[in-house]
């Protein structure tokens, strides 16, 4: 099974997150730095095997069997947001599809549990200090 980010989807870097928003249901959620690497993988279909692949790439990643049910999860709670959809033309036999057309580099990092905190639109004026001007852009 195979995993891919909705297009819809905007994101912004911010200092230690990075900012998701879904027009459609107006969600908002903040992902640490690992949680932020999966997004920039899901650019393309990729499976759980081929985001640990990555992760290895990216992460010292000293125990595979418990990312890969740390990256499960966080695919799963994804899905449950509509943030990443299945992607409908995998089925489970599809070769790999690359490296996302990104390109990996390897970092002395220990990798850390992906994380996603949904925030509501108050939460992200507070917790980022910005009035809702500063973020029009978002639902424009």
């Amino acid at each position: 099974m195979k995993y891919q980010r909705n297009a819809s989807v905007e994101s912004a870097p911010l200092s230690d997150e990075t900012l998701l928003y879904e027009p459609k249901s107006v969600k908002f959620c903040a992902l640490n730095e690992s949680g932020a690497y999966l997004w920039e993988r899901l650019a393309t279909p990729r499976s759980v095997s081929d985001l640990l692949d990555d992760l290895g790439t990216h992460y010292r990643v000293e125990n595979r069997a418990q990312a890969q049910q740390e990256v499960q999860g966080f695919l799963d709670e994804f899905v449950r947001l509509s943030f990443v959809a299945v992607d409908p033309a995998s089925n489970g036999h599809a070769a790999s599809a690359g490296n996302g057309g990104a390109t990996a580099s390897r970092s002395d990092a220990p990798y850390g549990t992906p994380r996603i905190r949904v925030m509501d639109e108050s939460e992200v004026l507070t917790a980022f200090q910005i009035t809702s001007a500063g973020i029009s852009w978002w639902v424009m």
